[in-house]
């Protein structure tokens, strides 16, 4: 008897028709019923640090340092860990442009040019080499020297605080 009750209510048109409008009413009107996490961020924004705004393609970049390159990349640690790593490094970032330790692109040239890994077969640098060991690891030479850029900052930050 339950069960030929229950038949008769799932084939009724009308309850499916309540239902469905339940349905859309709900996907049409979540931002009511569902708290969000982004407010009082721009687009674009990966989040905020300090009161300002880290841009997505910034923080992407900084997931990607975390994470690594190529061969050595680290598919182990779980994103939460990455982003964690990530927004530590945008904080120290953020630090070390407000004590004017940015690494400058002169610095970055000269750690390029004395890497023994792009060393060529005259024994000095290669931009032959030092291309193709670039994109054997997906990336371009903007996206290394930034990289490095902002390995060399960290470094210079870390240098200062443990110096002192």
């Amino acid at each position: 008897m339950v069960i030929h009750q229950f038949n008769r209510l799932i084939k009724n048109k009308w309850v499916w028709g309540v239902f469905a409008i339940a349905i859309s009413v709900f996907f049409a009107f979540d931002f009511l019923f569902v708290g969000r996490d982004d407010e009082g961020r721009s687009a674009g924004s990966a989040g905020k640090l300090a009161g300002k705004d880290v841009t997505a393609v910034n923080f992407r970049a900084l997931v990607d340092d975390a994470r690594g390159f190529g061969r050595n990349r680290d598919t182990r640690s779980s994103n939460v860990e990455i982003n964690r790593r990530a927004w530590q490094a945008a904080a120290a970032l953020s630090v070390a442009k407000a004590a004017h330790l940015e690494a400058t692109d002169d610095e970055v040239r000269e750690q390029i040019a004395h890497d023994p890994s792009f060393r060529g077969e005259g024994g000095g640098f290669s931009l032959r080499t030092y291309e193709m060991l670039l994109r054997e690891n997906g990336m371009t030479p903007e996206m290394f020297e930034a990289f490095l850029k902002r390995r060399l900052t960290l470094g210079k930050l870390n240098r200062v605080v443990l110096g002192s």
